[in-house]
């Protein structure tokens, strides 16, 4: 498997709440505990409380999103980017023509 292909669809965020109760090494062994070695090639975090974490799978990333258990504690996960694809940034329903758009 090429381990760069879709990587950004592979990649979670996971709010920690506050960067500072959180070891990013323990965060990497839980993950590689759950989903075997070599399973987190990404895990960076960003201030002031979120880590994103980037799974070597998709099969890991979809089961991830249940959430993660670090150091006893439970941490909810979300996907970085969503699959879906934004129609309209002024929330114009998408059977609305664009002759009218442009009036």
């Amino acid at each position: 498997m090429d381990t760069w292909k879709n990587i950004k669809e592979r990649t979670l965020k996971v709010n920690v709440i506050s960067l500072k109760n959180v070891c990013i090494d323990d965060v990497i062994q839980a993950v590689e505990d759950k989903y075997g070695d070599g399973s987190c090639i990404g895990c960076v975090p960003r201030q002031p409380s979120i880590i994103e974490i980037t799974l070597n799978t998709d099969d890991n990333t979809i089961n991830m999103c249940e959430g993660i258990s670090v150091s006893g504690k439970n941490y909810k996960c979300e996907m970085l980017y969503s699959p879906y694809t934004v129609v309209s940034f002024m929330n114009i329903p998408i059977h609305v023509e664009d002759e009218i758009i442009l009036l």
